[in-house]
């Protein structure tokens, strides 16, 4: 499983993101790489018949979004007759390095209000949304297998059209007309446009993709001799695994057998597990193992008098025992704030109590809490 380190994603939103496309979802060696690259957001893309599996992930207890649905069009050149033109009036400037401002004042213009799968994701800065738009624009300027055009209409900018191509093959990438030229045809003629384009240069095919919940443009696209080819389910996979250190409450935590007989005599719980080393060993272990529910209460404890303090309660605990908290072994517990919601006082915080020495990761936990 391999994990590609997005570095514009994590300059924008200021924590480790990694992407991937897989045609088949394996949650053990995706969640290995995740703690390999320790990572905050993994945005992953896999075929929608994929999805049944990828909810597997939620049993690491790691917070987990579908953030939209990518579908791809596909045209074939080779039998297509592309339609001329409506709006004659059109001129197609094919950009270079020069039009950046340009295309860049037509990005922010055109996608000020656009949703996307970053949307979707509530630990994400909206701030930041249509920055990628803009980022993702200026990448067509400088890579050799892309172009673009803008498009005028009686002298002034209106839209843009960005494409790449392949081999054989060819693709739409970032369409967009101001909203006060969007009508009257415009969009299908930057569509057939770039169609005849590809077309003239021998391309066999055209693609082009969006959200799922975008119909006006598949409608075009339909009509422009378009059909349905590929889905692709975008995942947002939000495990914050190096961000937040700097907002952090460490502390030793030691079990003991005291700890054990204290906890099973007010929980209930006395299971052979954690109080008979033999049944124990018998089971696999080294040793008589803590309570994995005895991790929570530390929690508990540290959020409600620590960190943040009186007045904070916890609204949702999830817990992933990865190995086993022996008695009377030093471990280190930590807390991080790793995202917050000023108007509601929610927040998020990850969990991690790891060996001393080591630092191998015994657990790893998600709380959702609600401070004053």
């Amino acid at each position: 499983m391999t994990l590609q380190f997005s570095e514009k994603e994590s300059k924008r939103f200021g924590i480790k993101v990694y992407r991937s496309k897989v045609e088949k979802v394996e949650e053990s060696k995706l969640f290995a790489a995740m703690q390999q690259e320790k990572a905050d957001l993994v945005i992953l893309r896999v075929p929608t018949s994929e999805q049944p599996r990828f909810f597997k992930l939620e049993r690491f207890g790691i917070p987990i979004w579908h953030a939209d649905t990518l579908v791809y069009y596909t045209c074939n050149l080779l039998k297509y007759v592309i339609h001329p033109l409506q709006n004659k009036d059109l001129n197609f400037e094919q950009m270079n390095a020069s039009h950046g401002a340009r295309l860049d004042k037509l990005v922010r213009d055109t996608f000020v209000d656009y949703q996307n799968h970053y949307s979707a994701n509530p630990y994400l800065p909206k701030q930041t949304l249509l920055a990628g738009y803009r980022e993702w624009a200026q990448d067509f300027l400088a890579s050799p297998n892309r172009t673009g055009w803008i498009v005028q209409k009686d002298g002034k900018d209106i839209g843009f059209c960005l494409t790449s191509f392949d081999g054989d093959e060819s693709e739409g990438g970032l369409y967009g007309v101001i909203p006060e030229a969007a009508g009257g045809g415009v969009y299908a003629d930057m569509i057939r446009f770039t169609q005849r384009f590809y077309q003239d240069q021998g391309k066999k095919v055209f693609r082009v993709s969006t959200q799922v919940g975008n119909f006006p443009v598949q409608k075009v696209w339909a009509r422009e001799g378009h059909y349905l080819t590929d889905a692709y389910s975008t995942i947002h996979i939000c495990s914050f695994l190096n961000h937040g250190a700097d907002r952090s409450f460490v502390e030793d935590l030691v079990v003991t057998d005291d700890d054990l007989k204290r906890f099973g005599k007010v929980s209930g719980d006395t299971n052979k597990i954690h109080f008979d080393a033999q049944f124990a060993k018998k089971k696999g272990f080294k040793d008589r193992i803590a309570h994995g529910m005895l991790i929570g209460t530390a929690v508990s404890r540290i959020i409600g008098t620590k960190f943040p303090g009186d007045g904070a309660i916890i609204v949702s605990l999830q817990q992933l025992f990865m190995k086993p908290i022996y008695l009377n072994t030093k471990h280190i517990l930590s807390l991080s704030i790793v995202h917050e919601n000023t108007e509601t006082g929610f927040r998020l915080v990850i969990i991690k109590v790891t060996t001393e020495g080591d630092g191998a990761l015994c657990v790893l936990g998600y709380a959702t809490i609600k401070a004053p």
